[in-house]
């Protein structure tokens, strides 16, 4: 399986426990918190449970093709997620 199936898994789970902290830290209802953390992280487990499953199998290369999407295309959100404060960030690192 692709390293980039864990990287996925991996990166969805740490925005998932920083999006919690952060809820809780604002005082949100740990049902609020618990189902944006469910509907932040359905989509990549149903990625990996369905490259899981189709690692071993020669599937075509639409079908291939289509799950590299599906595998890549959430990392850009993921990445360059920026944190919520309640005061402006500066526009670059540098400054």
């Amino acid at each position: 399986m692709p390293g980039t199936v864990w990287l996925l898994l991996v990166m969805a789970l740490l925005a998932a426990v920083l999006d919690a902290v952060a809820g809780l830290r604002r005082g949100l209802p740990m049902g609020a918190v618990a189902l944006a953390g469910a509907k932040s992280l359905a989509f990549p487990l149903a990625v990996v449970a369905f490259a899981w499953w189709a690692a071993p199998k020669q599937l075509p290369l639409l079908v291939q093709s289509l799950l590299t999407l599906a595998i890549v295309t959430p990392l850009g959100p993921l990445l360059y997620r920026r944190p919520t404060r309640s005061s402006p960030m500066p526009p670059c690192w540098c400054c």
